[in-house]
């Protein structure tokens, strides 16, 4: 075998783990790959997506600015976050619901004043409530999102059919007429931070050859060896646009753009691939 014969097992090998982690995730889960973007960043993740989304039928991918230090990226852009949980198994379809919020609002002040610490005022933090919940009997919960606390006596049945709903999505069936039990309350605070400013690139000039860097032999699953045309990211501007197959360099990452896909550049100098023709 030769050596660029051996270069394409593995990447088909990755390509393939990578699949069948997305599909995981998505299709296992009930969830149409085509009703979402795929966001790619680190050093490997734009030079798989293209063809990932090809084979999920993922109808939009987009490449963030500075890809590869994306992560880091986004623990500047992030608030605080606690998560409270507290353990009480209750009949939804019976039991008061007075003591499920008194636990919700014991759970609120532990978080205020844990924020309080750390210096966020109380209209800097917001909460998100849900509940696991199961059917009476079973071991296995679903996380459900519920009204904000205090619950109401007319919540109930909201929260009932939430769950009913996210229990056929996960596991494929749904029991309307079993009794089911809160498990665990779980409250997540979330105190917001002054965010980093985001800046707009400049409008793209001139032609997109200014931008190419050569032309290159690069192997396709689909179609093989191709002539592609490789160029600099930070020669993109706002508005240009590129018809793969096409590379586009950058220091740390490089984006591939697979046949039939089209890449864009947006305000902020993320990529955006989509495809030339819609699938089904």
């Amino acid at each position: 075998m030769s050596a660029e014969d051996a270069a394409m097992n593995i990447i088909n090998v990755a390509d393939s783990n990578m699949l069948n982690a997305l599909k995981l995730i998505s299709v296992r889960r009930g969830y149409d790959p085509r009703d979402f973007t795929l966001i790619a960043f680190g050093g490997g993740g734009p030079m798989h997506c293209a063809s990932l989304a090809k084979d999920l039928r993922v109808r939009k991918v987009v490449i963030p600015m500075a890809a590869a230090v994306f992560s880091t990226w986004g623990m500047l852009m992030s608030d605080i976050r606690h998560d409270y949980i507290q353990t009480k198994i209750s009949n939804m379809n019976g039991d008061n619901i007075d003591e499920l919020n008194g636990i919700w609002r014991e759970m609120e002040n532990e978080a205020n004043a844990q924020f309080l610490e750390e210096g966020i005022s109380a209209e800097n933090t917001e909460f998100e409530f849900s509940a696991d919940m199961r059917y009476k009997g079973q071991e296995h919960t679903v996380k459900v999102a519920t009204p904000n606390a205090p619950w109401k006596e007319a919540d109930k049945a909201a929260i009932i059919k939430s769950f009913h709903e996210m229990h056929e999505q996960s596991y494929t069936f749904k029991l309307p007429q079993t009794p089911t039990e809160v498990v665990n309350l779980h409250l997540i605070g979330r105190g917001k931070l002054t965010k980093p400013n985001v800046s707009m690139v400049s409008p793209h000039k001139g032609s997109i050859e200014d931008a190419k860097k050569e032309m290159r032999k690069v192997f396709y699953s689909d179609e093989g060896w191709l002539d592609t045309p490789v160029y600099f990211r930070a020669r993109l501007g706002s508005g240009a646009k590129i018809t793969g197959p096409a590379i586009v360099e950058e220091q740390m990452a490089s984006t591939v753009i697979c046949p039939e896909q089209t890449l864009t550049v947006d305000n902020y100098g993320n990529l955006i691939i989509g495809l030339v023709r819609q699938l089904g």
